[in-house]
């Protein structure tokens, strides 16, 4: 059996570098991406630390890139590495910036759909991980209107508690009924359909009755199902449907703007820290953490 060390995406100091850094120093503040893309054929993508495709150019990254941030000391490719001005780190500490992790995934997503400052958006469903990251993601975009799609109305009405008017609770019940429900919404730019493995695929289908004329169907989650979609409603409407994994390099530095102009706030995140030694009682907290806002995360620390 062959040793992985699992981690995500983690805050972190340079302690060597790689003969072809020419900018980075020794001791700076990075944040470090997860998504290693092969050099020569960004297609070829895996998640160090994570999750590598069966196919023979993911195979070969991993036998460099395998491990993850679960260490104190980390091995990772240079263009995976972003430097964190360090007053960012003396505002919110390490914990509260490797939030940027479960923000890049929904960030990713609107940035795919050409997302702009004064367009609406709905996330489906905004009380995962991702799609709660997603919801301050789209309010520091200037998203006039954010609908959060849900069955439990209290996590919903959190969401406004926390963000204010312009988050919008939308809350389905997971049948027919829900497209109903989405038809009678004002319409929207942008859907970041971002459902989990075993969610109904006809969720997806419902949604897209909230979509205006022109508007962006982006798809994200883990539905393994063929999508039934609507031909002549997609036409007449000329609606985009895409598909998104992860994010670009360059959403990074976007994403730690968005930090530094003050626009996305990490104080509305939550973290319970827990030492390296201690993972186990880490992975036991998170799995049975109270769940009732998405917007908290376990963090592991030297």
């Amino acid at each position: 059996m062959t040793q992985l060390t699992l981690g995500m995406c983690c805050i972190g100091r340079v302690e060597s570098l790689g003969p072809d850094s020419v900018s980075l120093k020794i001791g700076q503040l990075v944040f470090f991406d997860i998504t290693v893309r092969a050099r020569d054929n960004p297609n070829t993508v895996m998640l160090q630390g994570f999750y590598a495709p069966r196919e023979e150019g993911a195979d070969t990254l991993q036998k460099y890139w395998r491990n993850g941030a679960f260490a104190e000391k980390i091995l990772v490719p240079l263009e995976n590495v972003h430097p964190i001005p360090e007053y960012l780190f003396e505002k919110y500490g390490a914990a509260k910036l490797s939030e940027m992790s479960s923000i890049l995934v929904p960030y990713g997503g609107f940035l795919s759909a050409g997302f702009e400052p004064g367009q609406s958006v709905m996330i489906q469903p905004a009380t995962g991980n991702f799609g709660a990251a997603g919801v301050p993601a789209a309010l520091a975009m200037g998203a006039s209107r954010v609908y959060v799609v849900g069955r439990n109305s209290d996590v919903l009405n959190a969401f406004v508690k926390r963000f204010g008017p312009r988050v919008k609770p939308v809350v389905v019940k997971g049948t027919d009924e829900d497209k109903n429900i989405y038809a009678g919404l004002e319409p929207v730019d942008v859907i970041l359909n971002i459902y989990p493995w075993g969610a109904p695929v006809e969720s997806t289908v419902h949604g897209m009755a909230a979509l205006r004329r022109g508007g962006t169907l982006v798809l994200m989650g883990g539905i393994p199902d063929a999508v039934p979609l609507p031909y002549l409603e997609m036409m007449m409407k000329s609606i985009t449907v895409k598909g998104q994994y992860m994010y670009p390099p360059s959403a990074i530095r976007k994403l730690v703007g968005l930090i530094e102009a003050g626009l996305l706030d990490l104080n509305a995140f939550e973290e319970k820290s827990f030492k390296i030694d201690d993972v186990l009682d880490a992975v036991k907290y998170a799995s049975n953490k109270d769940t009732r806002l998405w917007l908290a995360s376990t963090v592991l620390e030297p």
